[in-house]
Parts: structure tokens; C-alpha cells; sequence
């Protein structure tokens, strides 16, 4: 299942969304959940215009087809790079009689 536009282009998953919320919730201490959440998502909130206007420079200087493939692996290569964290590749749910987060 994934959340599609309009235009039915894949916008993200509902298992990455709650993989993600399970994983700060689990590990950051609820003192300061909503700061590293929003800061979190004022990352994302900033980096998206920005995104759009460098992909508007370039969509102009570079023929959009080399740009379409050359974003699209770059993006995976990125994705993938998380990988190689080993605490992030092996990272599992706490134990259920868990009650402090690993971080304090």
C-alpha cells in the first residue's frame, strides 16, 4: 500500500512513516520527542523549496532526461547509504517491558 497524488506518483509508504515514528518514539526520551520531531520536520520543510528551485535552475541548463535518471540514482544511492550504518541496519523494536528510551 503506499499514498499516491494525483498523478499517481508514489509519495511515500505508510510502513516508512511508522517505522520511523516507532523508532524516535522508542529511543528518544519524551522530554524531548517533540523538539527532535520538529526539528525533523523543519528540515524537510526547508529542504523542499530549496530542491524545487535548484531542480527549476537545472531543469533549465541540463536536457531533463539525463536530469530524471541522474536525480533518481543519486537518491538511491543516498537511500541506500543509510545501510551502512550499522546501528541503523540492524536496528529492532525494543523489548515490550521496555519503559526508559536508550537515550537519556
Amino acid at each position: 500500500m503506499s499514498i499516491r497524488d494525483p498523478d499517481h506518483q508514489i509519495l511515500t509508504t505508510p510502513k516508512q512513516i511508522v517505522a520511523v515514528d516507532v523508532a524516535l518514539g522508542e529511543r528518544i526520551p519524551p522530554t524531548v520527542l517533540s523538539r527532535v520531531v520538529s526539528y525533523d520536520m523543519v528540515g524537510s520543510f526547508v529542504a523542499t523549496p530549496i530542491g524545487m528551485l535548484v531542480f527549476g535552475v537545472l531543469a533549465t541548463a541540463v536536457p531533463l532526461k539525463p536530469l530524471l535518471i541522474a536525480s533518481g540514482v543519486l537518491y538511491a544511492l543516498i537511500a541506500l547509504s543509510t545501510l551502512a550504518v550499522h546501528s541503523i541496519r540492524t536496528m529492532e523494536r525494543l523489548p515490550e517491558h521496555a519503559d526508559e528510551p536508550l537515550l537519556t
